[in-house]
């Protein structure tokens, strides 16, 4: 890749491509070259966003905001730079499901020179089915010191670790119906897992961050936890690090978390008994920081963050009363940060109206910088990259989804990872609402536009269970296709009914800080729109398969009367799953004379479809979903003119019969000798046949075809289009007419 000043030239072994980059961006790429690390990663991130969308076909126009691509930014794609290992997580071991997880009490001892850390896990569960086993994920590498059952006795359990579980056997069963509390205290260094887990990461500065990240299944790669998604807990995170160091994580900051003092008890004895880490154990001047997370949350949004930082603190009103953001930075970018988060208010004030109040609004929101070129939602303390920072809002877009994400996967989270549309479709869309509410609904139909490229999507929207690879439930098109499913049930259900829906689906008591799944939200949109969507969902949420249309139009005149008559044909492979099923697809069409227009909506249910609509003058052009409310493939769109008024020397008849079943005669008329030869093609633009050539004296002529191509084999049924070529004996010009038939067997 090469950086010119007003291009990008990738170059291949066969060629140069020459992108040529939008005038905003143009000031960045001299930071690119000459600039130090953090300016050129910054640059190098805006120029494949840049880049990514050029390629998916989105002008060079920014619409309402710079060219911003979140799936791509985001950091839990395969265009980011995370470790990544296969693991197959999306199942929980049975044993798991005989319990339900209510609060974890998480005691960390970082040191971050030696990137090691001791941890103490206190577990309280209530216990639904006779359990004399419990089992956690702890990937391997972590060395577990003790388990014991607590409260207010200490009882040592022993324990088996492999697999990355950790099974722990009880002194005696708990019955059904019983509370247990049980602590395991480990060490290790953490390793990625999944995509992330707990990282040691040195800033441009040479200072160290530990963070983590650990969507979708890595919580376990730094403490063990019951890591699915669908059993949420509340949570006490207490962190001792050097006291330079501040820990961010979720909740509030509170003196020391709250135990009951049969717990209490029973830790200060188990910490005793091991000897974890005190004061005189270390280095350094320690410090301890207790944050405390009553309302649930899964196990991956549970989030550290800690570096040398500078807080910003802002004050925001919102409907239920004033919200305290907190924003961690690093020293040297505090002022770019000031001007980038400033949008906050805004944004949240836009969300609320939307979706309903904060969800955590006794908390804080806020956004807590680390070093990777990701971001990630965890819930009241949005971890952000750096590169992100820039003082100029170009990364407004995944200020926004990250905000989202808040109502969107943290206050109602999906029940497994083969729903998580419902967290990254429903984000990406609230981009492109927040696109519409700045830029109109210019900037919205840009904002899909440029996330439309189908030819990507060949796997259903809800994905297969225990995939080995998370990259699998990340990819693009859960963040596109998700928010294209949401664009256009938009547009079936109209805008009282669709935003009815979010706010519904954020206010239900049965999902608030809660799970649900692809049918909980279906039964939410159906209640609001008073209607069967079944058919709507079973097509964009299971189908491997997406839209491909074929169109042929031509205008008609008689006995002074114009009309144009439109066919469409659905031409998309068969499903492996619905097989040769027809879409639903409610379409718009302008249709335009030369001074007139209008917009019909057609609903192609069907494969073919044909419609006539009565025109006040010839038909000049017609344009398919004009605001961009559908997604579908237009493979090919052809225009026939009519011929009595392109051609003196020749004009078509109708074919007849036309529908036809076995043969059918193409006829035409010419006014001077001639050799004509006649074609047959599909809607596609594919040649089917060639048929025999016509030649003779002026007046009428015909050719049959009998449905079959040029190899002898008959054809689908369908719509086709011929084409009659009729070159004059003089010498003069040839004349060139096109019409449809349509095959029926």
């Amino acid at each position: 890749m090469k950086i010119h000043k007003d291009a990008v030239v990738f170059c291949t072994r066969d060629c140069d491509i020459v992108v040529q980059v939008p005038r905003p961006l143009k000031m960045h790429l001299g930071d690119f070259v000459t600039s130090r690390r953090v300016k050129a990663q910054r640059s190098a991130r805006r120029l494949l966003s840049v880049v990514f969308l050029l390629s998916c076909g989105a002008g060079a126009t920014l619409g309402a905001g710079p060219l911003v691509d979140s799936w791509l930014l985001e950091g839990k794609s395969a265009f980011g730079t995370a470790p990544s290992t296969e693991k197959s997580t999306t199942s929980p071991d049975p044993l798991q499901m005989r319990y339900d997880a209510t609060h974890y009490d998480v005691e960390l001892w970082i040191d971050p020179d030696d990137q090691h850390l001791t941890g103490s896990v206190t577990l309280t569960m209530d216990v639904l089915v006779d359990l004399d086993t419990v089992v956690l994920d702890l990937v391997d590498g972590m060395t577990v010191l003790a388990a014991a059952v607590i409260d207010p006795y200490v009882q040592y359990t022993a324990f088996t670790h492999g697999n990355d579980r950790l099974a722990m056997t009880l002194p005696q069963t708990h019955i059904a119906g019983s509370s247990l509390t049980v602590t395991v205290i480990y060490q290790g260094y953490p390793e990625p897992y999944g995509l992330y887990g707990l990282q040691f990461v040195p800033r441009y500065d040479g200072a160290i961050v530990a963070a983590s990240l650990s969507e979708p299944w890595s919580a376990r790669s730094w403490w063990p936890c019951k890591d699915i998604p669908s059993d949420k807990a509340t949570f006490t995170m207490t962190v001792t690090m050097p006291e330079a160091y501040t820990v961010v994580s979720n909740g509030v900051a509170i003196a020391q978390p709250s135990r009951s003092p049969g717990i209490a008890a029973g830790l200060a004895r188990l910490h005793d008994d091991i000897g974890v880490p005190s004061e005189k154990d270390n280095s350094y001047v320690p410090k301890t920081t207790t944050w405390s997370q009553p309302l649930q949350m899964s196990t991956y949004h549970v989030s550290v963050a800690a570096s040398i930082y500078r807080e910003i603190v802002q004050t925001v009103d919102l409907m239920d009363g004033p919200l305290e953001l907190h924003h961690w930075v690093y020293p040297a970018h505090y002022n770019e940060a000031v001007e980038d988060f400033s949008v906050l208010p805004d944004m949240m004030a836009f969300a609320e109206d939307l979706f309903g109040p904060y969800p955590f609004l006794s908390q804080k929101y806020g956004m807590t910088v680390f070093d990777w070129d990701g971001a990630m939602e965890h819930p009241t303390a949005t971890t952000y990259s750096s590169i992100f920072i820039t003082g100029d809002h170009w990364f407004d877009t995944i200020i926004i989804h990250e905000l989202a994400h808040q109502w969107f996967g943290n206050l109602v989270s999906p029940t497994d990872w083969t729903h998580v549309w419902l967290n990254e479709g429903f984000a990406t869309y609230v981009e492109a609402l927040w696109a519409e509410h700045k830029g109109g609904r210019a900037a919205l139909k840009w904002f899909m536009q440029a996330r439309s490229n189908t030819t990507w999507w060949t796997e259903p929207v809800v994905r297969a269970p225990d995939q080995t690879s998370p990259w699998y439930y990340f990819s693009n098109m859960i963040y596109y296709k998700g928010a294209w499913v949401l664009h256009m049930l938009r547009r079936e259900m109209g805008d009282p009914a669709f935003f009815g829906a979010l706010m519904n689906w954020c206010d239900d008591p049965a999902l608030r800080f809660g799970n649900a799944d692809s049918d909980d939200f279906r039964a939410v949109c159906e209640n609001s729109y008073d209607g069967d969507l079944s058919w709507f969902f079973d097509q964009w949420l299971l189908r491997s398969t997406n839209p491909e249309i074929g169109v042929l139009w031509a205008p008609h005149q008689e006995m002074g009367a114009n009309s144009v008559t439109i066919d469409f044909a659905q031409l998309q492979e068969p499903d492996p799953v619905f097989g040769a099923a027809p879409y639903r697809l409610p379409i718009d069409v302008v249709i335009a004379t030369a001074d007139w227009d209008t917009t019909v909506t057609i609903v192609l249910n069907n494969f073919e479809t044909q419609v006539s609509i009565p025109t006040p003058a010839q038909v000049v052009s017609i344009t398919l979903d004009p605001d961009r409310w559908l997604l579908f493939d237009l493979v090919e769109m052809v225009g026939v003119a009519e011929q009595t008024t392109l051609s003196p020397q020749m004009s078509l008849r109708a074919a007849a019969p036309n529908p036809f079943h076995g043969r059918t005669s193409i006829r035409w008329e010419t006014s001077t000798p001639s050799r004509d030869e006649i074609t047959v093609y599909d809607l596609r633009g594919r040649l089917i046949r060639q048929l025999p050539t016509f030649s003779g004296a002026p007046g009428e002529r015909s050719v049959a075809w009998n449905g079959h191509d040029d190899d002898g084999r008959p054809c689908p049924s369908g719509t086709y289009f011929f084409t009659v070529i009729s070159r004059p004996d003089d010498g003069s010009l040839p004349a060139r007419a096109t019409g449809s038939l349509i095959l029926s067997r």
